[in-house]
Formats: structure tokens, C-alpha cells, sequence
């Protein structure tokens, strides 16, 4: 009788190295695997231990996979194993420790000298718009946290500070206005505005192209799509397209050379429309807003960036970034809220009666469909206020996170300094606090008692502390403004697909856009 040794010299060699192969690789697997699980057993706070990691079969690997493909999927499936306790997930050599309570949030966002927000910016800056080399130390200034009075002097802060300034209050207000202006003149290059029959579109892609161009002429003034010529929307949606991979590796833009090189053109598009003189004092005769440099705040961080001496290349990157930011979110919420007010009647009923409140008459006859909606007055309604949480509660995918500075422990577990702090909405905004979470319910905001309180402070579409999205107001005062505008000029229809439910694809950054086309039907109504 043959033994399994002369079975197995009587192989060929190609079939022998094939099974040595999967031997050593099966091996090699399920020892890694039960290493993981050695460390994945859920540990008690309190006792010195960090967050476990949950169990995998490639290290590095596996659950960076599992989190681009679905983060929420990820985040929950893991969270329901572990049930109160945080988790770790290996993502590339780093720890990032997932914490679903609201009560580690705020611990979070309330120590931004041990949980910093500016490596992640960074990252971003590096990795999305490839921020000059030599440029990158500017923006990591303020990290190390030992001189905060040097802190406070940082780029970075300066910066933030900018922000903060115009993007809230009258320069806002006054901004906001001009938008509505630049909408209905960009509207009716999109619309028939005319007809009174039905219009088909796909309401995602018609709220993108709208609010690119209106942003575009509002932030920037004319020059921008002058100097960026016809290319401009596809580079864009390019560039966008390939940022839920590019804001993590620069590799997205290698790997998808159509994007690297309409990266490209955008950064010399807003080199060029940097190349006019920003020294001397902001004419007082324009305010918040002339045509060359569109935003006050665009000629402030400008005039920052050179007094830091970043490269023209920099200061660029610096003005595409404030585009990114003001579209990426700005259509797919767009979409979200015109379905949440429009897709149920009592809503729409609603909505339509708060918008009417705050109808002004319009200052302007250039289009019968100019209206005038006192946008900073109506997202002040209790009624708007929860549908707009109800609408960032469901609908965000982000997932705040904080490098740690220093070991420390968080809710009684070490963490150590270099790993990451993850605090997903798809855990925070969809926790015991919020009964049928899945459904649209603004009830749930209503009274002042404390679980109301609690449920506030769960919502973090926006993040908290330091690291707070200073656009907050202004993205809720346009969208609120925006679709306001629209569920009062036109009966809205969504094909039958979407009547029922919105589908949403997780993989997004901010706020979820469709998972494919909504399809919706619009007709002018008689105001």
C-alpha cells in the first residue's frame, strides 16, 4: 500500500508547490487568526486594558476593507458583538479605537490638547489635494501642546478663526442673501421655469450642478470660471468622485489618472485667480464680497497664508479645499432634506406653511420665480429645527476621529498616544436614545426635558470642540434656504422607487448621497 509520502513524490512539482502553498498560507491564517482572537475577548474597564480589537484573518487589512466598503454596516455589525464596550479596529498600522457614547464624545471634543483634530486635517490637506511638502509644517503648528500661548498663534488657529468669523452672524447673513440671488439666476439655466407642465430630473445630479454653480459665483466671484474654462464641472466631479479614497491616500489619484489630472487644473485654475494682488486694506466700498475675490474671507486667509509665507501652490490648495467643503455635502444633503419634506404630505403641509411666515417681497423682478425666504428666520422654527435634525441624524456617515497626544484613558480603557479615536454617527445617531431610528420622526425632538437634551448632544454630523465644522450654519441656512425655495415654486413627485424610503450609499464622506438616480417629477405651482 502506498503512504502518503509516495503519494506525495509521485506529484508533479507544479501540484506539490501549489499545496505547499496552501498549506503554509492556511497556516499562516489561522494562526493569525487565533492571535486575534486572543486579544478580541471583550475587557472590563478600569482595569489598565485598551479597547479589544476585533477578530480578523489579515491584519491591516481586512478592516480597513470591511469599513470602505460599508462603514456603518462595519461599525454596527462589530458594535453588536462587544454590546457597551469600545472596539478597535486595525486599519494599516493604526489603531483606530471606535467609541459609540455620547458621554466619550464630549469627553472628547472637550480635550482637544490630548485628542488633536489637526493631524486628520492634515491628512486630508496631504493626501486630497496634495499639499506641498514644504507647506505641511504650517498646519502642524499647535500640535505639540506644551506652549498653548505659541498654540494660539498657529496657522492652523488663525485660520479656524477666519472661518468662525464670516461664516456665522452678519457676514453670513449677508453672504446667504447674494447666494439666493446667484440660485434663481442659475436656476433657470437648468429649468424651464416657463412651462407649467411636469419635469423630469435626477434630483441629486440637477441640486449638484445648481449648487456648484451658484457656489462657484458666490465664494468666488466670476473669475473662478473664467480663469478654469469649460472643463471646470467635469474636473470637479472628478476630483469629488475620488475623494472617499484621495482623502486617505494619494494613491486614489494615481490609480485614477483622469482625477489626478483634473486635480491638477483645478489647483492651477485657483493658482492663476490667486495671481491679482492681495496686500493693502479691503475696500470698504464692497463689505463682505467683490467680483475678484468673490468672499472677504477668501482675501483674509489669503493675506494669512502669505504672512506664514506658504507657496502659491499652498495657498491654492487651501482655496480648493473651502470649494470642496462648501459642495461635497451641500447636494446629496440637499437631495436628503427635499425628500424629508416632500415625501410625506403632513411634512410638506408643513414646510410649505413655515417658509410661507418668512416670505419677504422681493427686491428684484428679474425672474417670476425670485423669492425671497428669510432663511436665517425660518431654520429658527421649532418645526424646521427637527426636521433638520431628523435629516443629519439619518443621514450623515461621518465619523469624527481625534489623534491621541498622549496615553490616557477614555470611559476606563488606555489609549495610547498614535491611535486614533473614531466616533461614528452610524453608532451615535442610531443608539437606544432614538426608538425606530431608521424612520423619520420629528416628535422626538420636541419639549425640553432631558432626554431631548441627551439626544442633542448625540447628533455630530459636525463634530464638537476644537475640530467643530466652522461651515455649520452656513450649510444649514443654505440647504434649509434652498429646498425651502423649492417644495414653495414646485409640486415635487418621486418615482415609485423612491416614495417609500431614500436609499442612501454609505460609502460617503459627511452626508450620504443616493445610491443611485432619484428620479423626481416637477411642476410650477401657482403662488
Amino acid at each position: 500500500m502506498a503512504t502518503m509520502s509516495d503519494v506525495w513524490v509521485g506529484l508533479p512539482w507544479p501540484v506539490q508547490l501549489i499545496a505547499a502553498c496552501f498549506v503554509l498560507t492556511a497556516t499562516l491564517l489561522i494562526t493569525t487568526r487565533l492571535n486575534s482572537l486572543s486579544h478580541s475577548w471583550p475587557a472590563a474597564a478600569g482595569k489598565g486594558h485598551e479597547p479589544p480589537i476585533a477578530p480578523y484573518w489579515l491584519p491591516g487589512i481586512q478592516h480597513l476593507a470591511a469599513f470602505l466598503l460599508d462603514p456603518a454596516r462595519t461599525f454596527r455589525t462589530t458594535q453588536s458583538k462587544y454590546k457597551d464596550s469600545p472596539y478597535t479596529l486595525l486599519m494599516g498600522n493604526v489603531k483606530f479605537h471606535v467609541f459609540g457614547s455620547p458621554s466619550a464624545a464630549t469627553h472628547v471634543f472637550a480635550r482637544s490638547r490630548t485628542f488633536a483634530y489637526e493631524p486628520v486635517t492634515m491628512s486630508m490637506l496631504e493626501n486630497g489635494l496634495d499639499l506641498p511638502v514644504a507647506d505641511r509644517v504650517h498646519f502642524q503648528i499647535g500640535l505639540d501642546r506644551a506652549n498653548s500661548a505659541e498654540h494660539a498663534k498657529g496657522f492652523v488657529v488663525q485660520n479656524h478663526n477666519v472661518w468662525l468669523r464670516y461664516l456665522s452672524g452678519e457676514p453670513l447673513d449677508d453672504l446667504m442673501q447674494l447666494f439666493t440671488r446667484h440660485f434663481h439666476q442659475v436656476l433657470e439655466q437648468h429649468l424651464d421655469m416657463k412651462t407649467r407642465g411636469w419635469q423630469t430630473v435626477d434630483l441629486y445630479q440637477f441640486l449638484r450642478k445648481v449648487i456648484f454653480d451658484t457656489s462657484v459665483l458666490t465664494f468666488f466671484g466670476p473669475r473662478l470660471a473664467q480663469i478654469w474654462g469649460p472643463t471646470m464641472w467635469k474636473d470637479f466631479c472628478l476630483f469629488n468622485d475620488a475623494t472617499y479614497i484621495g482623502v486617505r491616500t494619494n494613491l486614489a489619484y494615481v490609480l485614477q489618472p483622469r482625477a489626478g489630472r483634473a486635480r491638477e487644473r483645478m489647483l492651477r485654475a485657483f493658482e492663476q485667480w490667486l495671481t491679482h494682488d492681495s496686500e493693502g486694506d479691503w475696500p470698504d466700498k464692497d463689505k463682505y464680497w467683490n467680483e475678484e475675490w468673490g468672499a472677504k474671507m477668501n482675501w483674509e486667509r489669503d493675506h494669512l497664508a502669505r504672512q506664514f509665507g506658504l507657496s502659491l501652490r499652498g495657498r491654492a490648495t487651501m482655496q480648493a479645499s473651502f470649494l470642496f467643503a462648501i459642495v461635497l455635502n451641500a447636494a446629496p444633503m440637499g437631495s436628503w432634506f427635499t425628500w424629508v419634506a416632500a415625501s410625506n404630505s403632513d411634512r410638506l403641509a408643513k414646510c410649505r406653511a413655515e417658509s410661507s411666515k418668512f416670505l419677504r417681497p422681493s427686491k428684484s423682478s428679474r425672474f417670476d420665480h425670485e423669492l425671497d425666504i428669510d432663511a436665517t428666520q425660518l431654520r429658527g422654527s421649532n418645526f424646521m429645527q427637527a426636521l433638520w435634525k431628523e435629516a443629519l441624524r439619518i443621514g450623515t456617515a461621518a465619523s469624527p476621529a481625534r489623534v491621541v497626544m498622549e496615553d490616557t484613558e477614555l470611559e476606563g480603557y488606555v489609549v495610547r498616544k498614535g491611535s486614533v479615536i473614531l466616533m461614528p454617527t452610524a453608532l451615535l445617531h442610531h443608539s437606544d436614545l432614538f426608538p425606530r431610528a431608521d424612520q423619520v420622526d420629528t416628535e422626538r425632538w420636541t419639549g425640553e426635558d432631558a432626554i431631548v437634551q441627551q439626544r442633542s448632544k448625540s447628533i455630530r454630523t459636525f463634530g464638537g470642540g476644537m475640530g467643530m465644522c466652522s461651515g455649520r450654519h452656513a450649510a444649514e441656512q443654505e440647504v434649509i434656504g434652498l429646498v425651502s425655495k423649492l417644495i414653495t415654486l414646485f409640486d415635487i413627485e418621486f418615482e415609485d422607487s423612491w416614495k417609500d424610503k431614500f436609499h442612501f450609499d454609505p460609502r460617503s464622506l459627511g452626508i450620504m448621497h443616493p445610491a443611485g438616480p432619484p428620479m423626481v417629477r416637477l411642476k410650477r405651482r401657482v403662488l
